[in-house]
């Protein structure tokens, strides 16, 4: 087994696994249905952005995320893409966010950034 196929392997079982490190969230793909997977999700307090004069709320949180088909997302397209979990642990709610950065891409995961 190589190297990269025990970080794939440590990354599923162990890092975005939800009885360790990681919790399931709902992912869609654009044009497409909520996929529930597993992630490792950084979540951000909430800050205010600057627009020229405007000032506006942001909720970025980063998303870690695997590259397998199955377990994970195959092809991310920013802008297009939809992640939903709690924006905070404490919540009773899920929020939306669309995906608007890929941070990251790496064989075997996608570190992804997201704005609600």
């Amino acid at each position: 087994m190589s190297l990269r196929d025990l970080m794939a392997s440590d990354l599923a079982d162990v890092i975005l696994s939800p009885d360790d490190f990681g919790e399931v969230i709902a992912y869609t793909v654009s044009g497409g249905s909520p996929k529930s997977i597993n992630a490792l999700v950084s979540r951000r307090p909430s800050r205010v952005g600057t627009n020229g004069q405007q000032l506006f709320p942001e909720n970025i949180v980063e998303v870690l995320i695997s590259d397998d088909a199955t377990a994970g997302i195959a092809t991310v397209t920013t802008g297009a893409d939809l992640m939903s979990f709690k924006l905070n642990l404490a919540d009773a709610a899920v929020t939306e966010f669309s995906v608007t950065k890929i941070l990251e891409q790496v064989p075997g995961r996608w570190k992804l950034e997201g704005e609600a």
